[in-house]
């Protein structure tokens, strides 16, 4: 006989705008609830409690559908878990994972901050495919001696290759002598 279900110990909170229809727990677990619905033909039916199977979008976060008479929704589920216990996205940011993992709901480890922030982040944690380029595109080390760091006005830094630049300065320069010998 295996290990009692602790699942059903969880506490069960609505999820906003969807009060009465769908509840999430804070180990990000999503259910409908049990509810009478109107059919088309006029008729009443009981939708039964049960629990939502999460799917995965286009860049990886599980997302759950909710769904009511006309309304159809996809919603990540760590932007589900800040709306029910952090409050309602303010404008302009974005539900943020600390550590840059998607499965990991814990509230401690998510945030509502800027899609700059969030950017920042993947350097900060290693997962920038930027941030761990070895080379230029054109082959050129970027090391100590060949790499330019460029600050933005916006604090933003880039990393660009001292041996590019250089050439792409003699060519302008022999592409401006031979316009002004023409």
């Amino acid at each position: 006989m295996g290990l009692p279900d602790n699942r059903n110990d969880e506490d069960w909170f609505p999820v906003p705008g969807w009060d009465g229809v769908y509840s999430i727990s804070r180990s990000g677990r999503i259910r409908s609830e049990e509810r009478a619905v109107m059919r088309r033909d006029g008729t009443r039916q009981t939708v039964r409690r049960k629990e939502l199977r999460p799917t995965r979008n286009s860049n990886g976060y599980p997302c759950v559908e909710l769904c009511l008479p006309g309304v159809r929704s996809v919603r990540m589920i760590h932007v589900l878990l800040l709306e029910t216990f952090v409050g309602p996205r303010p404008p302009g940011l974005q539900g943020c994972h600390n550590d840059d993992d998607p499965e990991n709901y814990s509230l401690e480890n998510l945030r509502w901050d800027t899609r700059s922030e969030n950017s920042l982040d993947r350097g900060r944690n290693g997962i920038d495919h930027n941030s761990n380029k070895t080379h230029c595109p054109q082959g050129h080390p970027y090391d100590d001696l060949n790499t330019l760091v460029y600050t933005r006005p916006s604090g933003k830094t880039d990393r660009r290759c001292r041996s590019c630049r250089r050439e792409h300065a003699i060519k302008r320069k022999h592409s401006r002598a031979q316009t002004r010998a023409a």
